[in-house]
């Protein structure tokens, strides 16, 4: 038996947008650890560090 009525939708719409904000905040945090690798591994090639 599924939600019906104004609560219901209103539940569904905030369930939705819960759903969005979370993708939103792993791709915010995956693009961060990314760029931290690649400036991790910037430096120490700099240094002259085999990170191979």
């Amino acid at each position: 038996m599924g939600f019906t009525g104004k609560k219901a939708t209103l539940w569904k719409v905030n369930f939705v947008n819960a759903f969005v904000k979370m993708e939103k905040t792993i791709i915010r945090l995956a693009h961060q650890i990314k760029r931290r690798g690649e400036l991790e591994w910037q430096e120490a090639r700099r240094k002259g560090i085999n990170v191979n």
